[in-house]
C-alpha cells in the first residue's frame, strides 16, 4: 500500500482527504512547521511549500495553501491572508469580501523532488 504525508495539524482536513483518496493508498498526517514564501503568487507559496515538505518527510505529501484574493483589494490579501486575519480579525475580512469575492485554494503534492509536481487550483 502507498503511503502519502497530508501535511496539517488540521484533523478536519486528514477527514476531508480520506474522502477523496482512493482505498490502496494509505493516507496520515503529519504536522510540519515549514517557513512559508512570502510571495504574492500562490502557486509560488504552495509550491515551495510542497517541496520544504517533501523534503523534511522525505515521502510524497499533500500541502494545501488557501488565497483569499479580493478584486476590491486588488487581489489582497491573496496568499496573505493568515496574517489579515491575525491583525485584523475574522469579521473584518468578511465584511470587506461582501459574499462576492472568491477564494482559491491551492493544493500541491510531489511524489518526488525529481517528479513533476502536481497543482490543483480551484475557486470558491
Amino acid at each position: 500500500m502507498k503511503e502519502i504525508l497530508l501535511i496539517t495539524g488540521n484533523k478536519n482536513k486528514l477527514e476531508e482527504w480520506l474522502r477523496l483518496v482512493p482505498a490502496e493508498i494509505e493516507l496520515k498526517s503529519i504536522d510540519i512547521d515549514l517557513e512559508e514564501l512570502q510571495s504574492d503568487d500562490p502557486i509560488e507559496v504552495v509550491t515551495a511549500k510542497a517541496h520544504k515538505a517533501f523534503e523534511v518527510a522525505d515521502k510524497p505529501v499533500i500541502v494545501e495553501d488557501i488565497s483569499a484574493s479580493m478584486d476590491s483589494l486588488n487581489g489582497l490579501p491573496g496568499p496573505f491572508v493568515k496574517f489579515f486575519v491575525k491583525r485584523m480579525g475574522p469579521d473584518t475580512l468578511w465584511q470587506l469580501a461582501h459574499q462576492q469575492e472568491t477564494r482559491r485554494p491551492c493544493r500541491a503534492w510531489p511524489p518526488t523532488l525529481t517528479a513533476k509536481l502536481f497543482l490543483q487550483r480551484g475557486v470558491m
